[in-house]
């Protein structure tokens, strides 16, 4: 199916989101909702038709801003402001491979007085 389908025959299903949810997106296919979660640390996924968690990923340090898809759909990109860092998703195990941006700036840590 696609989203137009979706959208014109099939009414979607109310998700149970977690508080600070930022932007919600389709992947390619259709067949799930990326959610990231701005307040939280990290992101979900939904089923668009039942509304059900597929997944609910942690990511370090902080939540996440916005999630986009390589065009096979095989890979999510997720933002993470607080920390300008890019994670590449593996979209069908939900896991991180690997940081896209390593963060420009030295950690808080890094700058505290001895």
């Amino acid at each position: 199916f696609d989203i137009d389908s979706i959208i014109r025959h099939q009414q979607l299903q109310p998700f149970d989101l977690l508080y600070g949810s930022q932007q919600v997106a389709f992947n390619p296919d259709s067949t799930e909702v990326w959610v990231t979660l701005l307040n939280g640390t990290g992101f979900q996924v939904f089923d668009p038709l039942d509304g059900e968690l597929i997944a609910s990923l942690e990511l370090p340090e902080a939540g996440s801003v916005e999630v986009m898809f390589n065009k096979a759909g095989t890979k999510g990109y997720i933002s993470q402001m607080e920390t300008a860092s890019v994670y590449e998703i593996d979209a069908g195990s939900k896991t991180v491979l690997q940081y896209l941006l390593k963060p420009l700036y030295k950690s808080r840590e890094a700058f505290r007085e001895p």
